[in-house]
């Protein structure tokens, strides 16, 4: 009998010690949850490690513990550190599937980590399993259509290149052998992303982000498909799909280049201009900076025959729709600032306000939009879904670096003569090679010659002026002889 008690005593112990341990991780949890809210990961993945060890069958904590790790994983940096992360949340990911292998989290987190390494096969074999466990996760088939997508354009982009076509040439690759290999080893993988992408906005139609990459893999097969069999089969889709848009496929047959026969080179033009003139004579000037994009209505040469607000009126209420139209066509997210022209009545602002906010409820992207103020300035958002089309269309100058300004030729001159002196102790005596760029070379030889004398007779140095167009206008350098 003292035996069958001390069994049970020590029992009892083994139970009530397991039980003060999974309480303790518990607490660590709570704990870890709490540094994990305040961004303050490292405390949160030593909490939960603890909780882990308390309780290694706890798997909200394993869970938890491989989340804290991804969040410290930056995608792209490539650094033992961030490596170190990335590793960590697969293994603690992996060890959750090991206890719960129908996981929703775990195998989204997993696919999501191959996609941000870019590595596109595994990603795209974990969101399989993420579709078999939640076939209505929208996400899970917009990021397969995003995986074909990333695994073709590169290699288009590098036929294109291969054939000597710039990334603003128009129109799709026209060598025959090219895209007959292009078509026999991708067209598979675009028609697989096209019928995520499909999926994902029959599960959510308002899926900007995969309405998105549905037009440019459409756009993307449609350059592959110049065959009557292609086009055959491109409208069948459509009919399957997206029935409304079947009518709009046409093969063109023409001689013409198509991009020539509809002067689609010009409506590319007047994208890449700042300037839009209106119909009654007004204009808008549309200037994208890193940050903000800003949009200026103009009277230009809109007089008018009723009183000046009236006309001002006229002009913001004919600019509203020209705007929307454009920040559409050109595909302008981010912050977005109107500068409408004054208006001094509460009337009219509140009337060009419900103007601007009725036209952009066709807009697909949200928006998000202010009240004009007394100044006629309007601030709105409007969610960027990929890079705008100016950005796509053309790239910065390679002159100004895209500053629009380069220093005036008088500027330079006084650099050239600042470094002249600041090299006089080491040039004092010598023959001096001044290498500068010709509209430079003209200036130094003109209005700034005598300044350049001046140096000489001061630093008993001689400059020869050598001029070249190899040099950027700002670019110089000094040589001793």
């Amino acid at each position: 009998m003292r035996k069958v008690m001390l069994v049970l005593a020590v029992a009892a112990l083994a139970v009530l010690g397991m039980s003060c341990n999974q309480l303790k991780a518990r607490d660590q949890l709570n704990k870890g949850v709490q540094a994990f809210t305040a961004a303050q990961y490292p405390e949160a993945v030593e909490r939960f490690k603890t909780a882990v060890e308390l309780d290694p069958g706890f798997s909200a904590a394993r869970l938890y513990l491989a989340t804290a790790y991804m969040q410290q994983y930056i995608p792209g940096a490539d650094s033992p550190e961030n490596n170190k992360m990335a590793v960590a949340a697969f293994d603690n990911f992996k060890k959750v599937l090991e206890q719960e292998p129908k996981n929703p989290i775990a195998i989204a987190s997993i696919a999501s980590l191959n996609l941000n390494q870019k590595k596109w096969d595994e990603a795209q074999q974990w969101y399989d399993k993420l579709i078999a466990v939640e076939p209505q996760n929208a996400d899970a088939y917009y990021s397969m259509g995003f995986i074909a997508w990333s695994k073709w354009y590169p290699v288009y982009g590098t036929a294109r290149a291969n054939l000597g076509m710039k990334q603003e040439d128009p129109g799709p690759i026209k060598d025959k052998k090219v895209k007959e290999e292009l078509k026999q080893k991708y067209g598979p993988v675009i028609e697989a992303g096209l019928q995520a992408l499909e999926k994902a906005l029959q599960i959510n139609p308002e899926y900007d982000d995969a309405m998105a990459y549905e037009n440019l893999l459409v756009r993307e097969r449609a350059d592959l498909a110049d065959t009557k069999e292609e086009y055959e089969r491109l409208r069948n889709y459509f009919k399957s799909f997206a029935p409304q848009l079947a009518a709009r496929v046409r093969l063109y047959e023409e001689k013409t280049p198509i991009f020539d026969f509809y002067d689609i080179e010009g409506d590319i033009e007047k994208i890449l201009e700042s300037k839009i003139w209106l119909k009654k004579g007004g204009y808008i000037v549309i200037e994208q900076t890193e940050a903000l994009t800003v949009v200026d209505v103009n009277t230009g040469k809109y007089v008018g025959r009723s009183s000046l607000e009236e006309t001002t009126a006229k002009i913001n209420l004919e600019a509203v729709k020209e705007i929307v139209y454009q920040l559409r066509l050109r595909n302008i997210g981010g912050i977005i600032i109107i500068d409408f022209i004054d208006m001094k009545s509460e009337e009219n602002r509140e009337k060009v306000y419900n103007a601007l906010v009725d036209t952009l409820r066709a807009d697909r992207s949200k928006t998000t939009i202010c009240k004009i103020s007394e100044l006629g300035l309007v601030e709105m958002t409007r969610k960027r879904v990929r890079e705008s089309l100016g950005r796509t269309l053309s790239e910065a100058c390679p002159y100004c670096s895209g500053e629009g300004v380069i220093k005036s030729k008088k500027t330079i001159c006084y650099d050239v003569f600042r470094a002249l002196e600041r090299q006089a102790l080491v040039l004092s005596g010598k023959q001096v090679s001044l290498y500068v760029h010709p509209a430079l070379a003209e200036e130094l030889f003109g209005e700034e010659r005598r300044f350049l004398e001046i140096l000489e007779q001061r630093y008993g140095m001689k400059v020869n002026i050598s001029a070249s167009d190899k040099y950027h206008i700002e670019q110089y350098r000094i040589e001793p002889c």
